[in-house]
């Protein structure tokens, strides 16, 4: 139920903020939002940053603090061209949050550039970053993520942190490229695994044929000892006018295999006036016996709506 009026508009917060890719985590009696805005579509390229908001009840917002807490990198790092959908987790005791960087500042930035960046914190706000990236693609090596690799979703699960990403590459069985989700596991937040294919789209639910490209923005929670997966589906409508159109949802018995796929979409675009353009970026909260998940979407060319939405699900029966 819900997500027919967004909690955050264009302007929310301050002038020309634009907001995207929620993460939503709960602190106490708190609950912070991470997303990502520059300073709007009007005016010269600014770079994506990260903000953080807070609630003390999931749905009315206050940005805090109100500059941001995680910024690009300085000039020549990997990502000096912005830090973008942001993913924050509890795990070993500290805060990580994993965000897609790239070297060249929007709306130039080229997808083969992202790469998936680290950091950490103690308190929320102070983020310290890792040296380099974490995970970016194979390229030359003909793999699944030989080309893109990109928004990262974290989640945790029998003390290993599983990071799940969209990823672009070969695909043996299917002609033209596939957008799938991948996934890297990790035990102590520092070594991790190789990159396995974690889920690729249903072909009888989003046939390449029709022009779907694949699973974007993953997201996750673990609910009753299983793997819940959250994502956004894109479709190229057959002239690379590439726009998220759904949210869909996978679950699976340890996180890496056995993933049971929806037979259709949770969501789609046109179940929302807000959202006649794009429906993306899921972002899921287990809170307690509610089931939480946020959203991002648009009809900004038509009616310059552009926002940050919550739907709930009670899991009590």
């Amino acid at each position: 139920m819900g997500g027919t009026t967004p909690e955050l508009v264009l302007n929310s917060g301050f002038n020309g903020a634009d907001w995207n890719d929620p993460s939503v985590v709960r602190v106490g009696n708190q609950y912070w939002m991470y997303a990502s805005s520059n300073l709007g579509f009007a005016g010269p390229p600014s770079p994506v940053q990260i903000y953080r908001w807070v609630s003390s009840d999931g749905t009315t917002w206050a940005l805090n603090p109100s500059s941001p807490v995680l910024t690009e990198g300085a000039l020549g790092a990997w990502d000096h061209g912005g830090a973008e959908t942001p993913a924050v987790v509890f795990f070993n005791g500290a805060w990580h949050m994993f965000y897609t960087g790239y070297p060249d500042a929007w709306p130039t930035n080229s997808p083969f550039n992202f790469r998936i960046g680290h950091a950490v914190s103690n308190d929320g706000v102070t983020w310290i970053k890792d040296a380099t990236y974490v995970a970016g693609p194979s390229e030359p090596a003909a793999t699944f993520y030989q080309y893109i690799v990109a928004e990262p979703g974290p989640a945790v699960m029998d003390n290993t942190l599983y990071l799940y990403f969209s990823a672009v590459g070969v695909d043996v069985e299917l002609a033209a490229g596939l957008q799938v989700v991948g996934v890297i596991t990790t035990t102590d937040g520092a070594s991790w695994t190789q990159p396995a294919l974690a889920m690729k789209p249903d072909q009888t639910v989003y046939p390449r044929t029709s022009n779907w490209v694949g699973y974007s923005t993953p997201n996750a929670t673990v609910i009753a000892g299983r793997m819940h997966l959250f994502v956004d589906v894109a479709n190229d409508h057959g002239d690379n006018t590439w726009t998220q159109e759904a949210i869909h949802h996978a679950l699976s018995p340890d996180g890496l295999t056995g993933w049971l796929q929806d037979p259709a979409p949770l969501r789609r675009k046109a179940d929302f006036i807000w959202t006649q353009r794009e429906l993306r970026s899921p972002a899921v909260l287990l809170d307690g016996t509610l089931l939480r998940l946020y959203f991002a979407g648009d009809d900004v060319l038509a009616n310059g709506l552009w926002g940050i939405g919550q739907m709930t699900c009670s899991l009590v029966p």
